[in-house]
């Protein structure tokens, strides 16, 4: 439970720059979908720094096995970002905000299964 905590005020922060950054594009005119792949990018960067150290407390360097995996998580729920915010605002016709809110949403339980059976397992040796 400690973890779930850790990883939704994580979630939080990454949420606030990645909302943050997407209201800043769109605003300046880049295309919804462009936006999201950016700013998505952003709190990705932000949530392996932080998930790996403190919410998973992983010691140590980099290990491309799992910059692999976190990066295969990701890309898999920017994916499903991106085809339910296309849903939303373009087939629903919701606010292009409350959209990405709804998208936001649905990805979280995914991100948070995915990190912590797959990306940061703990009981994962070195060699496997």
């Amino acid at each position: 439970m400690r973890q779930f905590i850790k990883f939704n005020l994580v979630g939080l922060l990454n949420t606030a720059l990645d909302f943050a950054m997407f209201a800043l594009l769109t605003w300046l005119g880049v295309y919804y979908i462009l936006a999201q792949c950016i700013s998505y990018g952003v709190g990705m960067l932000n949530s392996y720094a932080l998930n790996k150290y403190w919410t998973f407390a992983q010691k140590g360097r980099l290990e491309p096995k799992q910059v692999i995996r976190f990066t295969v998580l990701n890309l898999g729920s920017l994916l499903l970002s991106l085809v339910l915010l296309a849903l939303f605002r373009d087939q629903l016709e919701l606010k292009l905000l409350l959209a990405k809110l709804l998208a936001t949403v649905a990805t979280t339980l995914v991100n948070f299964a995915g990190s912590k059976l797959w990306v940061f397992r703990a009981n994962e040796t070195k060699y496997s």
